[in-house]
């Protein structure tokens, strides 16, 4: 009977402890996998959607919400700046173009986002832009007035709107503790899908949150007015666009001019902040995600060394149970050699098997997490490929299980045939 067989059947008769072992490997294996694919896939659908402006103006704050709650729509905004301090970057000369964004409403979960038309239909002076060179209208047609919106390709899907459809949005991003306002919006467009954060995202002019929000503020000044058993009618000039601020400015510098400088410009104020999305992105992975990252991948090692010692344990009792077998084989003709493979076999055999199924299931996991990361940000990753920090981590497992069988081999093959023969 081959080798292999032999040590499987001898396996086979163990095959809970076996299973056991099989299971811990996979697991540790499964966590590195996921972490070390997600990771790499996540970072540069990040860095790619990040790279579409040379600089992002905002409230001072932290520069990864920044990015995060302008371009991702994951967190919230840091603060509000002026409609005048557009105008004034604007007008700038070394700014091609610039794009207000205005956030502060959702519906079911999705951010209403304020802006200006041209940052849906582009012009020639973008081209290559890969944040905004993929947002196109696939039906029906961008926003032209007030209330009017263009829906990201997810958003029509998930939310049950089509062209034509109304909806009244939250204020805030919270569905269930937001305050509906009193405005509707109508949908005038749906963006063909990017893969990207445009999916989960609601588009609309600038007037159109101020508006929600004026009526909002208004709503406010009505309750505390019936608290206090005011008159419920407002002066004669009020508005509904009680307010004219926004959250970020998007800008896209001409060729040659330095976003350092102009950045550096704009910080030295007491307002305003200017970041670079992509380096900010960079640094976002390198200081706050790798500290995740290490933890994560910290337990699966801990989880792959456990595993590793149990088989070791596993294997080493096996010897001891086995000896009378061993040392029939041996007097059969069975060479040392023989009995060192058949151990190393056997311990080579759980960890392949463990290795094999946790690499499926760690994809697995990251496929279910990518589907998570679409619906939140609209970032799409390819869960199935094989990361090269991954492809580093398979070898070094092997290398320990062939390790973890060492010890029990060795000590298969030095036991002393005739003493092993005549014990019971």
């Amino acid at each position: 009977m081959p080798l292999w067989k032999v040590a499987f059947t001898y396996a086979w008769g163990r095959r809970w402890p076996a299973l056991l072992t099989i299971l811990c490997v996979a697991l540790g294996v499964s966590l590195i996998t996921c972490v070390t694919t997600l990771r790499a896939e996540s970072q540069k659908g990040f860095e790619a959607f990040s790279d579409g402006f040379d600089l992002l103006v905002a409230a001072k704050g932290d520069p990864a919400q920044v990015v995060l709650s302008t371009l991702f729509y994951l967190d919230v905004p840091v603060g509000s700046l002026s409609h005048d301090a557009y105008a004034t970057l604007k007008d700038d000369s070394r700014v091609r173009n610039a794009y207000p964004v205005a956030i502060g409403d959702s519906y079911k979960g999705y951010r209403i986002v304020g802006t200006i038309p041209r940052y849906i239909l582009g012009d020639s002076s973008l081209e290559g832009n890969p944040a905004l060179s993929g947002l196109r209208i696939a039906e029906g047609r961008t926003f032209v007035r007030p209330l009017e919106v263009v829906l990201g390709a997810r958003v029509a899907e998930e939310a049950g709107l089509a062209i034509g459809s109304r909806f009244v949005s939250t204020h805030g991003f919270d569905t269930e503790l937001g305050h509906q306002h009193d405005v509707s919006f109508e949908v005038t467009g749906v963006l063909a899908k990017t893969s990207g954060p445009a999916d989960v995202a609601i588009f609309t002019m600038l007037e159109s949150v101020w508006m929600a929000c004026g009526s909002w503020a208004l709503e406010q000044n009505d309750h505390e007015h019936a608290m206090k058993g005011h008159s419920h009618e407002h002066p004669p000039n009020a508005s509904p666009a009680t307010s004219s601020a926004i959250t970020a400015i998007l800008l896209d510098l001409k060729p040659g001019q330095s976003a350092e400088k102009l950045a550096k410009e704009i910080n030295l104020g007491t307002t305003a902040m200017a970041v670079q999305p992509r380096l900010e992105m960079e640094r976002f992975y390198v200081k706050e995600m790798a500290a995740l990252r290490s933890v994560l991948l910290s337990a699966g090692q801990v989880i792959v060394l456990i595993s590793i010692l149990s088989l070791a344990t596993i294997l080493y009792l096996s010897v001891l149970q086995r000896k009378r077998d061993l040392a029939i084989m041996r007097a059969l003709g069975a060479s040392t050699s023989d009995v060192f493979g058949l151990v190393m076999l056997e311990g080579i055999g759980l960890v392949v098997s463990g290795t094999i199924i946790g690499a499926a299931l760690g994809h697995v996991l990251t496929w279910f997490t990518g589907i998570q990361l679409a619906a939140h940000a609209g970032l799409t990753i390819n869960p199935w490929r094989v990361a090269a920090s991954e492809l580093a981590a398979y070898p070094l497992v092997l290398v320990c299980g062939i390790i973890s069988g060492v010890i029990p081999a060795v000590q298969a093959y030095k036991r002393d045939v005739a003493t092993d023969l005549v014990e019971e």
